[in-house]
């Protein structure tokens, strides 16, 4: 316990440093002319705000309590950009806890001239409501919001411990001009410091300096013209890039004692999990687990098929409540009898049957994609959200999650993919989470008839996550619409025929749709010419990658690959008077690329097309590769081929003279 002592000589410092001499980077009240009359931010167009600044200043003081101060200000410039004005804070309010105090603030609006109307936030107008535990959140939105308006606000927490020191961001989903932390502590603390964010520093300095009390250490950083970070296709949470600062206590000095270390280490917290009440010790199960296990292994000797007929029963026995859990609330037993759980709940009762089982079994904690990557500098158990499970078959060991119903073994959801999982065994140990391959194929059968009509069968297979999701759009939508929704959701005017699906219920292998269908005026005729695309479905339609920089990576979360081939019987009468080229695009490092071909041979038009992408993260130095790629096949994609009446073509080829009938003249 740190008990806060509010005494003089913590008040008043004697700085003799040039961080905390130099004033704030900016004035309570005083919006220089420019940031009034502001309308728009050429460096953004699109930006519906600006953060003109955001400086926070963090003091723990001699006692060790925790003072931190914050001043925002922010140019509204769109509707948009309102919900910057409103803002948040939440805490910790149990004993030892914090305090939230001197929240203040007020709206500019400009009124011509170089004048401005100034309207305070009022104290009606800041809630306060408990959360989980003994969290609680403070919650204002500053007044008179309107396009050209510039807000500001300002307040103080105040914690009594060293450990409740608060992260900083830098960055924000607007862009922003200037932002700064200064921290001071002092000298008998130690603390590690952990930086993220692919922007620079123009300031980053550390000196010493004295107060009452001894001596200190003082931090300042500064980040000026700071590009927003929106949200974008294929990315974990912002949490993993915005730029940022974390400050972890590490170690304090008692006179007499010397350096004591606060940072556990990973085993320390492994060591922990497994005597807890919530984790390890609901391992120890016995009773009706114990009986379920024979029951499910019974006459079954190969190591692999036990788990497998473990795993099998608990996915499609336990319902998932949509929760993520690291700790389970309940009974392992309550949990098998009530067939219902959270992750935690499910896979920790999935462990307590493989070993039962026999089987060395263990839980592993993760953190979901939208919780944010694992720190290993940080053996703290908050980094994580959920337990999986894993079995060592065969030396290695393979990580289950049995919350989804359709999933087979070793297949993670895919808020799990991406880094490592913290293994909780007697030894330790991280195992990396390896995606497994989607893959969609698609083969067609059809005849193009002398109207334009095309008509004919299709086969859809899907493995992998395409067919995860593929058997959850099944069950809830039936046969017809998961075809029309989800297959040929992109050929205009398509009516459906007969419907058959197989496979819904091998959750390993492939579902497969195979569906007669026609299409209306699929050839389009201009003149004397018609049109095909030789592509019926699967079409890239749109290029995903929007930006023309991006600072951090494209996660697809997992390597795909599909396949398209088509043999359409064109009608007699019609000739090919344009095919287009063979597309062949790669991707760098292989990455993966994208091939079609398009060849008609004896009447019949054959389509080949693949595309794969084998890495399932592509750093930002990759980023133009890859929507430079995206963009050629778009256009590959709307490539149309040019069919002409026979007669015609034969026409045109014989007004063309050959070599032979005088070439040389």
């Amino acid at each position: 316990m740190f008990t806060r002592l509010m005494t003089a000589c913590s008040a008043v410092c004697l700085l003799t440093c040039a961080a905390y001499a130099q004033p704030a980077p900016i004035k309570w009240g005083d919006i220089p002319e420019e940031h009034l009359q502001m309308t728009e931010y050429a460096a953004d167009p699109d930006a519906q705000a600006v953060i003109l600044g955001d400086y926070g200043r963090i003091e723990v003081g001699s006692d060790w309590g925790v003072t931190f101060e914050r001043h925002r200000r922010i140019k509204l410039l769109g509707e948009a950009g309102y919900d910057l004005a409103t803002f948040s804070i939440i805490y910790y309010a149990g004993r030892d806890g914090q305090r939230v105090r001197g929240i203040k603030g007020h709206t500019f609006v400009p009124e011509g001239s170089g004048r401005a109307r100034k309207v305070k936030l009022d104290k009606g107008s800041i809630f306060e409501e408990d959360l989980e535990g003994d969290r609680r959140r403070v919650t204002f939105t500053l007044p008179a919001l309107e396009p050209g308006a510039v807000v500001e606000f300002r307040y103080t927490v105040e914690a009594e411990s060293p450990f409740q020191t608060p992260r900083w961001y830098f960055q924000d989903e607007e862009p922003t001009l200037w932002s700064e932390l200064r921290f001071m502590y002092p000298q008998d603390l130690a603390y590690t410091i952990i930086t993220q964010g692919s922007e620079p520093f123009s300031v980053r300095t550390q000196e010493q300096g004295l107060r009452a009390g001894g001596d200190i250490n003082i931090y300042r950083w500064v980040a000026e013209d700071v590009p927003a970070l929106r949200e974008e296709r294929y990315m974990t949470t912002l949490q993993d890039y915005i730029q940022k600062i974390d400050l972890q206590l590490a170690e304090y000095y008692r006179p007499g004692i010397g350096a004591v270390g606060v940072t556990k280490t990973w085993p320390q917290l492994a060591e922990e999990l497994n005597d807890a009440e919530g984790f390890g010790r609901k391992l120890r199960a016995g009773g009706d687990v114990r009986r379920q296990a024979e029951t499910l292994t019974a006459g079954i000797v190969d190591a692999a098929a036990k788990a497998e007929s473990v795993y099998d029963f608990v996915r499609g026995s336990v319902v998932w409540d949509d929760t993520y859990r690291i700790i389970a609330e309940r009974r392992l037993s309550e949990v098998l009898d009530t067939k219902r759980g959270s992750s935690a709940e499910i896979n920790l009762l999935l462990v307590a049957l493989l070993r039962e089982a026999g089987l060395d079994a263990a839980p592993a904690l993760i953190s979901t994609r939208g919780h944010g990557r694992v720190t290993r500098l940080y053996p703290i158990v908050s980094q994580f959200n959920s337990t999986i499970a894993a079995v060592k078959l065969g030396g290695r060991w393979r990580l289950l999650d049995a919350t989804d119903p359709f999933r087979p073994m070793e297949v993670l959801p895919i808020a799990a993919l991406g880094g490592e999982a913290f293994l909780v065994a007697d030894r330790a140990e991280w195992v990396p989470i390896t995606p497994k391959r989607s893959e969609h194929h698609i083969r067609v059968e059809a005849e193009l008839l002398a109207d334009g009509t095309l008509t004919g069968t299709l086969r859809s297979e899907r493995s992998g996550y395409t067919g995860l999701r593929a058997r959850h759009q099944f069950r809830d939508l039936g046969p017809e619409d998961y075809v029309t929704e989800n297959i040929v959701d992109d050929v205009a005017g398509i009516e459906i025929g007969e419907v058959s699906v197989s496979g819904q219920d091998q959750h390993g292998n492939p579902l497969v749709a195979e569906v007669a269908f026609t299409v209306p005026a699929y050839a389009q005729a201009v003149g004397d010419l018609v049109l095909v695309n030789p592509l019926m479905t699967m079409r890239t339609d749109e290029n995903p990658f929007k930006l023309e920089r991006r600072s951090y990576p494209v996660d697809f979360a997992y390597p795909f690959a599909s396949s398209y081939q088509a043999d359409i019987t064109l009608p007699e009468g019609l000739a090919v008077d344009e095919v287009p080229e063979k597309t062949l695009l790669l991707l760098p490092v292989g990455g993966g690329g994208y091939e079609r071909t398009v060849e008609v041979v004896d009447g019949v038009l054959q389509v080949r097309a693949q595309r794969q992408v084998n890495r399932p993260v592509f750093e930002p130095n990759l980023y133009g590769d890859l929507k430079s790629f995206y963009d050629r096949a778009v256009a590959a994609d709307e490539e149309t081929m040019v069919l002409k009446q026979a007669a015609e073509a034969e026409e045109v080829d014989a007004a063309v003279p050959t070599e032979e009938a005088g070439g040389d003249e």
